[in-house]
């Protein structure tokens, strides 16, 4: 649980930053930060007050009290506050709508005829401390800010400090990224999305040679502490091979996580490649294959269909869902699987 003063500084930090997307005719960014303030405290009374005192003109609102009212509702059914998986309802076949982006330091000059991504996701930290080394301001602008979101290199129970168990370890993680969400400049200026992925891989720091146990106490401790403090969907970024090595494939999550899941399928046609067309096999491998992976009673969200180096094609990202200034939604599924459809 985070300290009150953490929460009454996001309050004060989401009502700046709703005011700021306000004044700029961003309705649909600024009710996702109202929405945030309200889940640390702030009355609607209080969201009005602010607008009414940010106007131009006295007595009148910054925003219509009508929007205000329709964007909190639809904030905050998007935001997918924690709650255990039980008795969740089995979905069936589903329509997948499909958008394009890239992620990391992916270069957009080498995509072939893409033109600008839908989304991008880029890297703003790992263990405790903020880190754009995989963050593009480039890809960021060219997808807009309520369309760009974030990852967090989750480290593992080797990298915990001494005196910490490893599922504070997890907290402490998870305390750094939402802050540095709410309060970082740099945060502010590109980021509008509100799904914090937590990036999980062998090969990050702290985690080699750990025991099971250890490693899903680090992810409760990251998930406890994100849900109890910020009301983000919990975003979980992995591929099969790390996930079920680290957790095992049967492990279930306390709360219901949007999955980012990595390769599954290896696609014949590059998206650098302008003599085929990456978009029809992506898709088409998604909907038939990739989408029916679950880990944790929870299904993908968005594939990194394409993994390259910075200097070559780069990563290229599909998504079923592109929320404006708002967060991803888990899908779930009643029961708890290893499936390894991809």
């Amino acid at each position: 649980m985070f300290r009150k003063r953490n929460s009454e500084q996001v309050r004060i930090d989401a009502i700046k930053m709703g005011v700021k997307k306000a004044r700029s005719g961003c309705d649909s960014c600024s009710n996702g930060y109202f929405e945030l303030a309200k889940q640390n405290g702030a009355t609607e009374d209080e969201i009005k007050q602010v607008l009414e005192a940010a106007s131009d003109e006295p007595g009148e609102l910054l925003m219509s009290r009508r929007k205000l009212l329709k964007g909190t509702v639809a904030a905050g059914a998007a935001l997918v506050l924690a709650g255990t998986l039980e008795g969740l309802i089995p979905k069936g076949a589903e329509a997948f709508s499909h958008y394009w982006g890239v992620d990391s330091l992916t270069n957009l000059s080498h995509g072939a005829g893409w033109g600008a991504p839908q989304f991008y996701i880029g890297r703003f930290g790992s263990g405790t401390a903020s880190n754009w080394n995989y963050f593009s301001p480039t890809d960021a602008n060219a997808a807009g800010e309520c369309y760009t979101y974030d990852y967090w290199d989750l480290e593992g129970p080797g990298a915990k400090p001494s005196g910490s168990t490893a599922y504070q370890w997890g907290q402490k993680q998870a305390n750094a990224a939402f802050n540095t969400w709410v309060s970082n400049t740099k945060a502010q200026q590109y980021i509008g999305g509100t799904t914090i992925f937590a990036d999980i891989e062998k090969g990050n720091y702290g985690w080699s040679g750990t025991s099971i146990s250890s490693s899903q106490d680090v992810l409760n401790g990251w998930q406890d502490a994100m849900a109890s403090n910020s009301g983000f969907p919990m975003g979980l970024y992995f591929n099969l091979d790390s996930y079920d090595t680290l957790f095992g494939s049967g492990f279930n999550f306390r709360y219901a996580a949007v999955i980012y899941i990595a390769r599954c399928v290896n696609l014949g046609c590059s998206p650098c490649d302008a003599s085929c067309n990456t978009k029809t096999s992506a898709g088409s491998e998604f909907d038939n294959h990739v989408s029916s992976t679950t880990r944790g009673q929870c299904q993908p969200v968005v594939w990194q269909y394409w993994q390259g180096s910075s200097s070559s094609c780069g990563d290229w990202d599909l998504a079923v869902q592109r929320p404006s200034c708002g967060a991803f939604s888990a899908r779930t599924v009643s029961y708890v699987s290893s499936t390894p459809s991809c």
